[in-house]
Formats: structure tokens, C-alpha cells, sequence
């Protein structure tokens, strides 16, 4: 070999080719393992892609299902704002009625006539109570109607 501060003759190289070729059998199960390698490194890869890609649809679909969640809940807080808007009109309505002036030319109210009126107004007041529209986790459970005429 020429000393480290000369460049290679051609002679060096040849010699040097020899002497590689003599050990690439010796080589080879490296070489083989090489190659194995690059392989299963391209297969990792590949499945890599793939759980990156999963991932990313799972992640959209839980996205997609939340956004549709929050949409739902505007909905129904929507909904029970104007059920609250009719439920107003219809409560007036009853408490118009049940408050309605007695005829002056009527004989008085009994106390039994005057608990019967005083028990369907807070039925009715009870029955169309409002919602709270912030909490719809509460469930709606009519109230009992009363006995009249006990």
C-alpha cells in the first residue's frame, strides 16, 4: 500500500479489488442481511402510512360525531326555547279562563267550588310550568290531575 499521503496507483486498486472480491462471500450473509432490512424498512414504513392514515379517519369521525352532537343540543335547546314561547300563550290562556270575573247576577262560590278553581290553577300552572332549556337532562313528567268535587 502507498503511503497515506499518496493517491492509489492502479496496481493498489486492483489489489485492493482482489482482496474485496475474495471476501464478498464472506460478506454476502451481511449483504443478504442488508437487503432484509431495507425490506422490512420499507414494509414499516408502509404500515406506518397506513396506522397515520387510521388514525386520521378515526380522529375525523370523532370530530364529525362531536360537531354533530353540539349541533343536535342547539337544536334542542332551539326547540325547547319556542316550546317555552307556546307553552306562555296557552298558559295565559287557561289562567284567563280559570280567573275569569264571576258573574255579578251568580250565587256566590262554594268553599268546595272555590278549592276545585284553586286546585286547576295550580294544575295548570304546574302542568305548563316552563322548561329550563339550559338543562334538558330533566325529564318532563305531566302532573297528576286533581280530583274535583272532593
Amino acid at each position: 500500500m502507498p503511503d497515506s499521503n499518496q493517491p492509489p496507483t492502479k496496481g493498489d486498486l486492483r489489489d485492493l479489488g482482489k482482496a474485496i472480491g475474495a471476501n464478498t462471500e464472506a460478506l454476502q450473509p451481511l449483504i443478504e442481511d442488508f437487503e432484509d432490512l431495507k425490506k422490512a424498512t420499507r414494509t414499516n414504513r408502509i404500515l406506518s402510512l397506513l396506522l397515520v392514515l387510521a388514525l386520521l379517519v378515526v380522529g375525523f369521525q370523532i370530530w364529525q360525531n362531536r360537531r354533530d352532537l353540539d349541533d343536535r343540543e342547539g337544536d334542542a335547546r332551539q326547540t325547547c326555547l319556542n316550546s317555552n314561547e307556546r307553552t306562555k300563550v296557552t298558559l295565559n290562556l287557561w289562567l284567563g279562563i280559570i280567573d275569569a270575573p264571576q258573574d255579578p247576577n251568580a250565587p256566590p262560590r262554594t268553599p268546595q267550588q272555590q278549592r276545585d278553581i284553586d286546585d286547576l290553577r295550580a294544575y295548570v300552572e304546574d302542568g305548563y310550568a316552563l322548561r329550563d332549556c339550559n338543562d334538558l337532562s330533566e325529564e318532563y313528567k305531566a302532573p297528576k290531575f286533581p280530583r274535583l268535587g272532593d
